[in-house]
């Protein structure tokens, strides 16, 4: 049996992890000209995450990363009504943005 403590800190680290994601995702559409609103951005981190889970989980390694990689450019793609270059471009910023965030949050981290 899994501690409550655990559940309710797993919890809330992916909701802090989704907002983050999402204002991530937000900036990077309006870096590429995209001005739609945080609620289609929201949808776009919601099925980023599932789109990752569920082939990190049924494949692992550099496939199950590249197959998910190709998914997600698919959502950008749709959600936004882009191209595939794009959606590349916009997942590259995603990623640039994501790691920027990385490297600051861990310095923030209070605890």
């Amino acid at each position: 049996m899994v501690p409550l403590l655990y559940v309710v800190g797993d919890a809330i680290l992916f909701i802090v992890g989704l907002i983050i994601t999402t204002i991530i995702i937000y900036a990077a559409t309006h870096i590429m000209g995209e001005r739609d609103g945080w609620g289609r951005t929201f949808l776009a981190a919601i099925i980023g995450f599932i789109v990752y889970y569920i082939f990190h989980t049924l494949i692992s390694g550099l496939l199950g990363a590249l197959i998910g990689f190709i998914v997600w450019l698919y959502v950008i793609k749709v959600l936004y009504r882009v191209g595939w270059v794009r959606a590349f471009i916009t997942a590259v910023i995603v990623a640039i943005l994501i790691f920027i965030v990385g490297l600051i949050l861990p310095v923030v981290h209070v605890g």
